[in-house]
């Protein structure tokens, strides 16, 4: 799978002929992933907070389970989500691991506002 800039949108029924690349930035189609967190006994709490502070985070929420804290990061380009994920999210102390899932915006879905 690749994760780039371009998505196609395909108009009419004669695809071959009617295939547009657009980039996402002009149209508001933001990249988005949810992150499952793993943390050390105690300090959910305190990295919920933490991770509520950070600029791309559009949710955030601790959860029973396998996993201690569910996020939901929206950036303005694939570069931007890598960069909140990798150097802002997984370096906040009492992270044991992460699951990271990024969303296929081509398959459809359903999106609350």
């Amino acid at each position: 799978m690749v994760i780039g800039s371009q998505y196609h949108l395909k108009i009419g029924t004669n695809t071959t002929e009617n295939t547009k690349i657009l980039n996402h930035s002009r149209f508001c189609i933001m990249p988005t992933a949810y992150i499952l967190v793993n943390c050390t006994l105690g300090s959910e709490e305190k990295i919920i907070a933490e991770i509520a502070k950070l600029p791309d985070i559009s949710e955030v929420r601790g959860t029973y389970g396998v996993h201690d804290v569910f996020v939901k990061v929206k950036s303005e380009n694939t570069e931007a989500m890598n960069h909140t994920v990798t150097n802002k999210i997984r370096k906040i102390p009492g992270i044991t691991s992460t699951v990271t899932l990024v969303v296929i915006d081509e398959q459809g879905g359903k999106e609350s506002l």
